[in-house]
């Protein structure tokens, strides 16, 4: 907006002080003669600027002028403090806290208001013109200044402005003044006449050179604050006369609205009538009874208070009591209102209870009657039914149905062939399932990345915002006539519409376009934009289109199966007003009632909201917002799926691009769901495709019962095809075994073909099979084998990880990786198929790296049957232990180990102390490379800000280690000894405790297995970490991964003397118990150079490890 300098404005024209709009007519005429003009634009009324200039003279501030003219200060300072306390209730309903906040009051006058606050804010200013006003305020020790609002400069929290915005004349340069004196989020209170209700102001306000309205002061919020006001008119007796006035009360915050801004809206549109802001409705409205109904407390506190100075706690504990009274006599009474009512409820209710008991027991007398009758006839039934019975079982066809029966039973014909077919089957499907119901190696995998995810429930039910933003609706069809048309009428009955809708036709080859088009005819008032697109689509790449040819920073997706409330495009879009970190948006959904059966199945498709965890939920794209930048962070829709899926494989890569997302749990949307059976398990089939086709395996629960499903729900699904007994419980039954057993087999087809896809259609060329003996997760997924097959995912190589065993921790957390989980499959050993897996990485084969953990004897067939198939294949044995000792249990055979060496292209260790073992065991003099535990920079990363846990203890020191516990290594009684010395400090253990130590610490606290994603925030605030092992057979020949984790975090390490410790920075090594204890003395009073550190973590990470295995294996 333009600012025009008062001296601008012609002397010859009247224009608007606020907007600059020429003025021509007078609105009113003030008893004084002075014209009053408003402005038809801004809605601002005021006086002739030229008039305005002789109104304020030094002697208005004076006690002379006061006497001549009855106006300025000097009345003021005999007015009681009962008159200003509205002020300080309306300031703390709106600022909610007002600890360490800092205050500026524009025209304090004497510093009445000032001396009411200073206790709760401290750190409280006023500024005032009037030297006069400033003195008395002085005297009562406030920090005031004479001073014009030009000349502050300082920055606040709260700017106060009391009736005094009517007296200003340059009202344009004071609000932009205002606006730069506030902080960020700050805001700015005031009160004023009201410019239109207030007509005894043209009679008695006559220094006044403007009035304001609530149209104009949300013009100056809009213009000048680029934001919203937030008003509250009412009226109240003028100290002096006695007469109602109209004011305006209101603020204006310097920054995007708040949850307590909206609050106040709702209590200021309710007139104080919100039952949770009692608190607030109490303390206002009992301010303003004491104001305009007493005017003895008014007379009483006056002549409490001397002219100039006054004794603030006298006035206050008058005023207490006052109030006090006041309170118990409402108390009383309403206590009596209680009472009465409870009793006329309890006899309602006794009542009640009788007429019920005399109906019961007419009722009872009746079925005692019915009883006796039906006891009659059921005797002549029974005797009928006996007859007919031995009728039908003296008949050839009762022998006949015997027969079969013997043929359907266990030793009949279907029995036997039942338990053929489960025998075979089982045997066929075990050997390509993912796994099976003892292990299921992705039930602790987290696709999810952990945001805040925020319920705006509420809000949207309870505020609105006027400004809507824009933002672009887009969807897909494909032959959609038979219910576009509804689909365009619920859009076109929105109550806020998209800047343009963006439709994409993927071929249909029914009359959908031809719909749409005359839709478009009808309706020209919404922008809606149609794609035709020569070839057959499928969904992501339709929604792909849409989303490229959208104009607007806000997508929201829809879907044309659906109908939508009339509200869903505000209540979605509202979040993204209020919370500019807000990247998504979902809302829940319903289905669309057709039959009782598919209410019934409607549970396959829809969840139950009232029992789901929104936090933890993927939505889906029939009702998912978001901003096209994430978009395009997550990849855009996976256009390489053959079928469905799409919306949660994008969903999940949308949130790892995301710092928030929000949630309505509300059902916006009707979605027309599946309600034949053929229908319903077709698209429940095509949905577990896509999600074997994406690696999203591990989301649903029941494919922990894989083998077992197919097997046992392969009966029901045919079954399904041929029964007729539609809408019956029984029906309902089969139908739901025969999805199960589709889903299942949905589920191993997709993930057949999987690698095929990312071949063919993402270009993925490379491929990595590791066979480890420990799950992917095990020690919260931060094992070695674990951190080699993330970092081959991040470069865009195919990973499969077998495992030999189960996990045998006890944790159940979830675990979220950064990964395309598309890239990534899990296997047990037992269920992973070698010939299976050849045919499905058939075109990756020529660029497979296998790389061995553990020299296990069943990993041999694995390798051989690779090497058979292709030469190319190269072999790798990553040797991290010396296995020929517990370790390696019954299991580990020299022999087993040598022939896999034998057998590897490439042989590398952990531990420069296992190359001379594994040079022992080569026959042909094969090289060993040495490749050191790495670390994960990307998280394990110094510079980045954690949240301390909540779990961590505060006393210091503070001494931490994290990993096993249980083995036979761990030297408990170092740390009992550590514990003993630093008996004020804590001692953090993380791992998997299973109380293997039966000395009671008290200073020592176990926390259990954490994910690996969560030990940074640990080590964060550690102040040193140790690695308190025995040396033994075992750990000779260790070269600890979490070491690596400690010094990137920036923390000194003492540890006993393993393999290759004895060179990296700040690390302590420690030769006994004694030796030990000096150590961790010495590292704990270290200052930690960071470019030493960052040098140590570009030289050790995982990266560099990963391209030193490709360097070695590819070049030599």
């Amino acid at each position: 907006m333009n600012k025009l300098p008062l001296e601008g404005i012609s002397t010859n024209n009247i224009n608007c002080p606020l907007c600059f709009t020429p003025i021509v007519d007078v609105y009113n005429t003030r008893i004084d003669g002075e014209k009053l003009y408003r402005c038809p634009n801004c809605d601002l009324i005021f006086i002739d600027r030229h008039s305005a200039k002789n109104i304020y003279d030094l002697k208005y501030f004076t006690s002379e002028y006061d006497k001549e003219k009855k106006l300025g200060y000097n009345n003021y300072v005999n007015i009681p403090f009962t008159e200003f306390l509205w002020q300080k209730a309306f300031l703390f309903l709106i600022a909610d806290d007002t600890k360490d906040k800092s205050l500026l009051d524009i025209g304090c006058a004497t510093g009445k208001f000032l001396a009411l606050i200073k206790k709760e804010i401290p750190e409280s200013k006023g500024i005032d013109i009037a030297a006069p006003a400033i003195e008395i305020a002085r005297k009562n020790g406030l920090n005031v200044e004479v001073k014009d609002f030009k000349d502050e400069k300082g920055l606040y929290d709260i700017v106060t402005c009391w009736d005094t915005i009517e007296h200003i004349p340059d009202i344009n340069a004071f609000f932009t003044v205002v606006k730069k004196l506030l902080k960020s989020n700050g805001i700015f209170v005031f009160s004023t006449p009201d410019g239109v209700l207030d007509t005894e102001g043209y009679k008695e306000s006559l220094e006044h050179i403007q009035y304001f309205t609530p149209k104009s002061i949300h013009y100056i919020a809009r213009e000048i604050f680029g934001t919203e006001v937030i008003t509250y008119s009412s009226k109240v007796p003028e100290y002096s006369t006695g007469i109602n006035r109209y004011f305006i009360l209101g603020y204006i915050r310097n920054g995007s609205p708040t949850p307590h801004d909206m609050r106040v809206q709702h209590l200021i549109d309710t007139r104080f009538c919100t039952d949770d802001l009692d608190k607030w409705e109490k303390l206002f409205i009992s301010l303003l009874l004491i104001r305009e109904s007493d005017r003895k407390a008014f007379e009483f506190t006056r002549n409490s208070l001397l002219p100039i100075e006054f004794t603030e706690d006298f006035y206050f504990e008058r005023l207490y009591l006052f109030y006090k009274s006041f309170e118990e006599e409402e108390y009383k009474r309403n206590l009596r209102d209680k009472e009465i009512k409870d009793l006329s409820f309890k006899l309602t209710i006794n009542q009640a209870k009788i007429a019920e008991l005399e109906y019961n027991l007419n009722n009872k007398i009746k079925e005692i009657e019915e009883l006796k009758n039906d006891k009659i006839k059921t005797k002549h039934l029974a005797d009928e039914f006996y007859a007919e019975l031995q009728r039908i079982y003296s008949s050839k066809k009762w022998k006949l149905a015997m027969a079969m029966a013997w043929i359907a039973g266990k030793n009949g014909l279907f029995g036997r062939l039942y338990r053929f077919t489960k025998r075979n089957l089982a045997k066929l499907v075990v050997s390509n399932v993912l796994y099976d119901e003892n292990f299921n190696p992705y039930e602790r995998i987290n696709y999810l990345k952990p945001i805040p995810v925020i319920d705006y429930t509420n809000l949207v039910c309870t505020y609105y915002i006027e400004k809507s933003i824009s933002f672009s609706a887009i969807t897909t069809v494909f032959n959609e006539e038979g219910h576009v048309q509804s689909w365009l009428n619920s859009i076109i009955k929105q109550s806020i519409k998209p800047s343009e809708l963006v439709i994409v036709d993927g071929g249909s080859t029914d009359n959908t376009v031809k719909c749409i088009k005359e839709f478009i005819e009808k309706h020209q008032g919404i922008n809606i934009k149609l794609i035709q697109s020569e070839k057959r689509l499928n969904v992501a790449e339709g929604r792909n289109i849409a989303i490229m040819n959208a104009n607007s920073d806000i997508i929201v997706c829809i879907d044309s199966g659906a109908e939508y409330k009339p509200d869903f495009f505000k209540k979605i879009t509202l979040p993204f007003t209020v919370n500019k970190d807000i990247d998504a948006v979902f809302t829940c959904y319903e289905g669309i009632d057709k039959t009782d059966s598919h209410n019934y199945f409607s549970k396959f498709f829809i969840p139950d909201w009232d029992n789901t965890d929104l936090t933890s939920f993927i939505p889906s794209s029939r009702s998912l917002a978001f901003k096209k930048a994430k978009w395009i962070e997550a990849g855009k829709y996976p256009e390489w799926l053959t079928l469905w899926g799409e919306d949660t494989l994008f969903a999940i890569n949308l949130r790892r691009k995301s710092s928030s997302w929000g949630y309505i749990r509300e059902p916006l949307v009707k979605w027309n769901s599946p309600s034949e059976p053929i229908e319903i398990i077709e698209k429940n089939f095509n949905y577990a495709v896509g999600d074997g086709e994406s690696g999203i395996i591990g989301m649903w629960g029941q494919y922990d019962k894989l083998v077992k499903n197919l097997v046992k729900y392969l009966p029901y699904y045919f079954i399904s095809q041929i029964v007729l007994l539609k809408n019956t419980s029984a029906y309902n039954k089969i139908i739901s075994r025969a999805l199960e057993y589709k889903r299942s087999l949905g589920i191993k087809n997709g993930n057949k073909r999987r690698m095929n896809l990312l071949n063919k259609k993402r270009g993925i060329k490379n491929n990595v099979l590791i066979l480890s003996g420990i799950t992917f997760f095990d020690s919260g997924g931060g094992q070695r084998g674990t951190q080699i097959a993330l970092e081959f995912i991040r470069r865009k190589w195919h990973c499969t990880f077998v495992s030999v065993y189960r996990s045998y921790e006890k944790s159940s957390k979830k675990i979220f990786f950064d990964i395309d989980y598309s890239l990534l499959e899990l296997y047990c050993l037992r269920h992973f198929n070698s010939k299976e897996y050849i045919q499905r990485a058939k075109k990756m084969l020529d660029n497979t790296i296998v790389i061995l953990e553990f020299p296990h004897p069943k990993f041999l067939p694995v390798i051989r049957a690779l090497k058979n198939k292709s030469k190319n294949i190269k072999v790798i044995y990553d040797c991290i232990d010396n296995w020929n000792t517990n370790l390696g249990g019954k299991w580990y055979s020299i022999e087993t180990e040598k022939e896999i060496i034998e057998m590897s292209d490439l042989v590398i260790a952990s531990a420069s102390s296992l190359t001379k073992h594994l040079t022992d065991l080569t026959s042909d003099g094969k090289k060993i490379y040495h490749i050191p535990q790495g670390v994960t920079t990307s998280l394990f990363d110094i510079n980045k800000q954690f949240q301390r846990p909540e779990d961590l203890p505060d006393r210091k020191p503070l001494i931490l280690y994290s990993g096993a516990l249980w083995g036979e290594w761990f030297d408990w009684e170092l740390v009992r000894k550590i514990s003993e010395k630093y008996s004020n400090g804590s001692i953090v253990l993380i791992g998997d405790y299973k109380n293997e130590y039966e000395y009671k610490f008290s200073n020592v606290y176990f926390l259990g297995l954490k994910p690996q994603y969560m030990l940074p925030a640990y080590l964060k605030y550690a102040d040193c970490c140790i690695i308190p092992f025995k040396m033994n057979e075992i750990t000779r020949h260790t070269n600890p991964l979490k070491i690596f984790e400690y010094l990137s975090m920036g923390k000194p390490v003492v540890t006993v003397p393993l393999e290759g410790v004895e060179n990296l920075p700040y690390t302590y090594v420690a030769n006994n118990h004694v030796d030990f204890l000096n150590k961790l003395e010495q590292a704990l009073h270290v200052d930690i150079d960071r470019n030493t550190i960052d040098l140590f973590i570009k030289e050790n990470s995982w990266s560099k490890r990963v391209e030193d295995i490709i360097n070695y294996i590819y070049k030599g």
